[in-house]
């Protein structure tokens, strides 16, 4: 697991223009592309889990690879089917293996 010291996280908002940062507040601009997304209900100790299976299951077997963009978690406004449960859309970056 990760040290708490070594983990970060990012919050992302949709702006209509870029605002002035500073500190510990930065911009990111989220590249186009290719991303494949999959969509998951999990409870709050399942994102890790969600997570290892697409890159260890799905990429593994894919003929893509994770490319040098930053993967991201968006959660759509969508009722979880399920009570406790929070859906969410994992999102990696991705291109084609060469052959």
């Amino acid at each position: 697991m990760t040290s708490e010291d070594y983990q970060r996280l990012s919050v992302c908002l949709e702006v209509d223009e870029m605002p002035q940062v500073d500190g510990d507040i930065g911009q990111y601009v989220l590249e186009g592309g290719l991303y494949v997304i999959a969509r998951y209900e999990v409870l709050t100790e399942d994102y890790q889990k969600a997570w290892d299976h697409m890159f260890i299951h799905w990429l593994v077997a894919s003929d893509y690879h994770h490319d040098s963009r930053y993967p991201f978690e968006a959660y759509p406004q969508i009722k979880p089917s399920k009570e406790g449960y929070r859906v969410v859309d994992i999102c990696i970056p991705i291109a084609p293996n060469r052959r």
